[in-house]
């Protein structure tokens, strides 16, 4: 396979996966004490570290009149996360339209009107962005949230999906992302209600729906095993206190 054949004739990918296999998938929660709840997520080589604090008091001006919790989105990537080590600072625009994108989504899954006149603040550093940051990004969030205890309708859970000529590719690394045209799409639950739909690159109307509905089924791929690490946290948690 040469260094820029996205699929190889045999039907795999650079990284020996086929079309509908996702990455390897690890992810841990309450891994900072410092905080209400916390989150690791490794997904192939792409790691994002999540904190979450809160309901408190808000520190930005204006949200305790609120009748419901303000999200507080921060998302930071670390110099080397990428390749080029280019720094990407807070202030940036495609970061900060990134968490207002976030905390949009999470608005809806968040039980925000039992907890009025306070802050939800959800910090998220990337460490190694290989593709998918800002899917497992909202991953990372969505474990973090649990185990913080905050009110939640259901899980919120992330995917991206790509089209390479009319091959629908799921969950792409970062070689396949700069190649193609491709989408993150986040859903409540296993319900199927999109909450968060970007696409990264122009998409043709005949193929958006195609790789929709193959992101929309890494959602749910995801949705499990997240939900086994929340169960088995809830096991150990439980035997601490017997």
């Amino acid at each position: 396979m040469s260094h820029y054949e996205v699929i190889s004739a045999e039907g795999l990918r650079q990284d020996g996966r086929r079309w509908n296999e996702m990455r390897e998938f690890d992810c841990r929660i309450g891994v900072e004490k410092t905080a209400h709840g916390s989150s690791f997520i490794q997904h192939g080589n792409t790691r994002v570290l999540c904190n979450v604090n809160g309901p408190s008091e808000p520190y930005i001006k204006g949200k305790s009149k609120q009748e419901k919790a303000f999200i507080n989105v921060e998302l930071n990537f670390a110099p080397f996360s990428l390749i080029d080590r280019k720094k990407r600072h807070r202030s940036d625009k495609r970061i900060q339209e990134q968490c207002v994108a976030i905390q949009r989504t999470f608005e809806q899954a968040i039980q925000v009107e039992l907890y009025p006149k306070s802050q939800i603040s959800i910090s998220l550093n990337v460490l190694e962005d290989d593709g998918g940051a800002i899917a497992t990004c909202i991953n990372a969030a969505t474990l973090a949230l649990i185990d913080a205890g905050i009110a939640m309708v259901d899980y919120v859970c992330c995917a991206t999906a790509g089209i390479y000529e009319t091959q629908v590719l799921l969950d792409l690394n970062t070689n396949e992302e700069s190649d193609i045209s491709w989408m993150t799409v986040g859903v409540l639950g296993t319900k199927g209600k999109v909450t968060y739909l970007k696409q990264e690159t122009k998409l043709s109307l005949d193929l958006f729906e195609p790789a929709l509905t193959t992101a929309i089924a890494g959602c749910d791929h995801i949705a499990l095993q997240m939900q086994k690490v929340v169960r088995q946290s809830a096991k150990t948690l439980l035997s601490k206190m017997a």
